[in-house]
């Protein structure tokens, strides 16, 4: 059995190491900031859920709180997180609560990042896309308008 030293220095040498693993995501993504920007544009713009999704994450809700508040399917929420977790480091297991997990946004990705508003600019963009361009008032309704007058 360690002892608790043992189990303390052991602690401390995974804390360093992680320590050193987020230094080199923290670089790596102020190098890249434009490019990973633009990647997870694209992402959420070919699927929006992801960007609701991220929106929604607040490190206290568990998966089911945010299948009812997005009124999706447990499973689509599922595969959306898990995406999120392993395919663009954007979010992390926060805790585990009876059979359900929660998330919260990857800190260094969002302090170097700042995806929160990023990806909340990129819905709005998105919403204003699928209502489509005003029309502007042809000749008659002007002249019905000018008529009015």
């Amino acid at each position: 059995m360690a002892t608790d030293a043992e189990i303390h220095s052991a602690l401390l040498a995974i804390y360093s190491r992680l320590d050193v693993i987020e230094g080199k995501v923290t670089i790596i993504a102020r190098t890249d900031r434009d490019k990973l920007l633009k990647v997870l544009e694209d992402v959420v713009t070919a699927d929006p859920m992801i960007g609701r999704v991220y929106l929604a994450l607040d490190g206290k809700k568990n998966q089911d709180q945010i299948v009812k508040e997005l009124a999706s399917a447990k499973a689509t929420i599922s595969r959306k997180l898990t995406k999120m977790s392993r395919e663009y480091g954007i979010v992390e297991v926060a805790a585990e609560a009876s059979n359900s997990k929660i998330y919260r946004h990857n800190r260094e990705m969002e302090e170097v990042l700042h995806l929160s508003a990023k990806v909340e600019k990129w819905l709005e963009k998105i919403a204003k896309a699928q209502a489509g361009p005003a029309k502007p008032a042809g000749k008659a309704a002007r002249a019905k308008g000018a008529a009015k007058r």
